[in-house]
């Protein structure tokens, strides 16, 4: 596996810039203008990431200084960031050791500040370091917790990173089938958020899977796609990788020429970046290499090299990988001794890396991890049904409460009604009696009313039968 795939989905970012060089340069002159603040901070640490790659002294002499003035500042924030940096750069160089010393410094500010984002960093920073230093358990572990932060942030491009790690973690373990699924996991997230840089990371570990299963023509087909990608995007740190990669497929496949074409120009890329861990990988290739073309003096000399640099380091994985080709070397040069001896160191370094309990171990994480995510997968759920318990209830309540208040205004209406039936039937008996008054007194007046008519009319005739009659008068009186 390529040991430096990983560092490069934490440090794609800065790398990203490194294309401009005006932009830097820009960054220095604006360095002399600047009071000693968190922006300059900023800029100091950019500067740093630069140099990584030319000059390792300027590189630290930026780091220190971006550090001493984020102390200055009492910034917590930006002195992570520096001690992550300062990381970066040990780990760039080999001394993963002096990576996760600045790592752990970065770790426990970011922790106390409660930097969810910073924490998962930092935690897959570290799970790489360990990857580097062959101790899967613990890289897994880290790498794990990333995971866990970065989905509970809902972080994709983190999550990306971490499935691509974790991919690495089981490819070197050799089981590809975890590592191929977790690659394609990376990929899906990857190619959602049309992140290419992630991508190619990936294209180039899938193919490495296929490499290491001896299945060539499809390591090759992955291989390019994440050269072109490379090539798209302007990471040289990732085309070297996959150059080197690509060169150790068609030395698998015996075509020297081109093998040795590919190596060589990995090899260039990756001292032009001081990518000391990659040169590592590609002496060990140009030892395989020069022993199929019989100039086993070069090979001997390359195994070595490979050899001291992963010891110097300390990759244990590559020195493990780099013994046993040192043991076949010796065996096929007939020098039964060397190779016996350093066929011990490799078996006592592979104990070492894989054996049963770390093999327990990893699964056991690997299981705490799925299990923590059911949890909380359960727990979110028995959260959302709590809410909708919560809101029938509320709404029931509101219901409860409408129809109450339905009611009692029902209620209220009827006595309303009942009053106002009260009421109108009170004034109609009232009306009644006094009808019935009115009609008394009527009849009262229509007796007294009969009685004067019936005196009237009495008189009347009296007087007429008094007074003679007009027909005696006519005749008595004269015309």
């Amino acid at each position: 596996m390529p040991k430096f795939a990983p560092f490069l989905l934490i440090l794609l970012p800065f790398w990203y810039f490194s294309q401009s060089t005006g932009y830097f340069d820009s960054l220095k002159a604006l360095l002399t203008k600047l009071p000693n603040d968190t922006h300059k901070v900023n800029i100091l640490n950019e500067l740093s990431f630069e140099y990584l790659k030319s000059d390792s002294k300027i590189s630290v002499k930026y780091a220190n200084e971006a550090l001493k003035i984020a102390i200055l500042s009492k910034s917590q924030k930006h002195i992570a960031n520096t001690y992550n940096i300062k990381g970066t750069k040990c780990a760039m160089g080999g001394d993963f050791t002096g990576a996760i010393g600045n790592f752990e410094k970065a770790l426990i500010i970011r922790e106390l500040i409660n930097d969810k984002l910073g924490i998962a960093k930092t935690l897959g920073n570290l799970g790489t370091s360990y990857w580097n230093l062959g101790d899967f358990p613990k890289s897994l572990d880290f790498h794990l917790r990333s995971l866990k932060i970065k989905e509970e942030i809902g972080n994709k491009q983190g999550i990306a990173s971490s499935l691509g790690n974790i991919a690495n973690v089981y490819g070197s373990l050799k089981d590809y089938k975890k590592s191929l699924y977790y690659n394609l996991e990376c990929i899906k997230i990857a190619e959602e958020l049309k992140n290419d840089n992630t991508i190619l990371i990936c294209y180039g570990n899938i193919g490495i899977n296929f490499q290491a299963n001896n299945d060539y023509w499809q390591a090759l087909y992955f291989i390019s796609k994440a050269i072109q990608l490379s090539k798209k995007t302007g990471n040289k740190q990732t085309l070297a990788n996959e150059i080197g990669n690509c060169g150790l497929v068609y030395l698998k496949l015996k075509n020297l020429t081109k093998a040795e074409e590919l190596l060589n120009e990995s090899r260039k890329m990756r001292e032009e970046l001081g990518d000391i861990p990659g040169l590592a990988s590609i002496y060990s290739h140009f030892g395989e290499l020069y022993f199929l073309q019989k100039k086993y003096k070069d090979s001997e000399s390359n195994f070595l090299k490979s050899l001291s640099i992963a010891r110097k380091v300390g990759i244990e994985a590559r020195e493990r990988d780099v013994l046993l080709e040192l043991s076949q070397f010796y065996e096929n040069t007939s020098k039964p001794a060397l190779s016996l001896k350093y066929y011990k160191d490799f078996i006592k370094l592979k104990d070492n890396l894989i054996n049963v309990d770390n093999s327990k171990l990893i699964t056991q994480k690997q299981m705490n991890y799925e299990f923590e995510k059911k949890m909380i997968a359960d727990s979110l759920k028995t959260e959302e049904t709590k809410k909708i318990t919560v809101l029938k209830l509320k709404q029931e309540k509101t219901l409860r409460y409408v129809l109450f208040a339905g009611l009692s205004l029902t209620f209220l209406f009827g006595i309303i009604m009942f009053n106002r039936f009260r009421i109108t039937k009170n004034q109609k008996n009232v009306i009644e009696d006094q009808k019935k008054i009115v009609e008394f007194q009527k009849n009262i007046v229509d007796v007294k009313q009969k009685e004067i008519l019936d005196s009237i009319h009495y008189a009347k005739r009296i007087q007429q039968s008094l007074l003679p009659s007009e027909r005696y008068l006519e005749k008595r009186l004269p015309r």
